[in-house]
């Protein structure tokens, strides 16, 4: 709009200046075509004077004119100018406020996300020192039941101990039963025997042929009795042994840390069936003796 009437303006001013030097022109050849002539009279050189001095005038006034339109027209452009930047420092200030305020804004969420790192990493350090509390309560816990089933393992192998003393003792116990048994019968053997000798001496001089026959039956029925007997007492060395090796491979297995218990265990067995069958061996002995 204001480059428009600008234009209006200049187009006016040219338009008033050709105006102007149409007249100049007119005058300026009037006035030659006078000098020409001589013709002039004073009347007419006061009039070509005051024409001139009122084109000049004119001139002037059209040549001030043209100057205010020029600055009307420079004072307009800085006014244009000036609004324009008005215009961008308010659009300035704006995005300024606006910048401001995301900016604000970014604080605000940095300060928020700062926060809640701030408590991340406090969960983080809150769940490492949890975690290394569960890790050394799950390590006490383990040392615990390692412990509980060593204690375990060492309580087994000394019930398996005793169960194996119990079972050797009543063995034990059993064959000494049998042993009394065998040194009663061995008794009633040789209380017979005894007897045997004073009847036979009696009938001696009625039938020596049966006597002879009596001797070689008693020979031979100490003999067997012998023989059972040395069979009985390897049988039970052999039960003893036996066991005994079962039940040290098995405390091998199981506690390795007792063997040597196990060991003393054998060791006792094998006292106890050699001094128990020692007093058969001597009686066996005595009994041969006797014969």
């Amino acid at each position: 709009m204001r480059d428009a009437e600008a234009q209006v303006n200049l187009n006016e001013l040219r338009q008033r200046i050709a105006d102007l030097n149409r007249e100049w022109q007119l005058h300026d050849s009037t006035c030659k075509i006078a000098r020409e002539t001589n013709n002039i009279s004073v009347n007419h050189d006061a009039y070509d004077l005051i024409a001139h001095e009122l084109i000049a005038l004119k001139m002037r006034e059209a040549q001030t004119d043209c100057d205010n339109k020029l600055l009307s027209q420079k004072l307009m452009d800085i006014e244009t100018q000036k609004q324009v930047l008005h215009n961008q420092i308010k659009r300035q200030d704006d995005e300024m406020q606006r910048v401001r305020h995301e900016l604000d804004q970014s604080r605000v969420r940095e300060n928020e996300l700062r926060s809640q790192l701030n408590e991340i990493r406090n969960q983080m350090t809150d769940g490492v020192l949890r975690q290394k509390e569960d890790s050394m309560m799950l390590r006490i816990r383990e040392a615990e039941s390692t412990q509980a089933l060593g204690d375990l393992r060492q309580r087994i192998a000394e019930l398996e101990v005793q169960n194996q003393e119990l079972i050797t003792r009543s063995q034990i116990m059993g064959h000494r039963d049998i042993q009394e048994k065998l040194l009663e019968m061995q008794d009633e053997v040789m209380r017979l025997r005894l007897m045997h000798p004073m009847t036979r001496r009696q009938s001696l001089s009625t039938d020596h042929t049966r006597i002879d026959y009596e001797d070689s039956e008693d020979e031979s029925l100490s003999s067997s009795l012998s023989n059972h007997e040395n069979q009985r007492l390897s049988s039970s060395v052999g039960i003893y042994s036996t066991l005994t090796f079962q039940s040290n491979h098995h405390l091998r297995q199981s506690t390795p840390c007792l063997f040597q218990s196990t060991n003393n265990t054998k060791t006792r067995c094998r006292s106890s069936s050699t001094m128990l069958s020692s007093p058969t061996l001597s009686s066996t002995t005595n009994e041969i003796h006797v014969e």
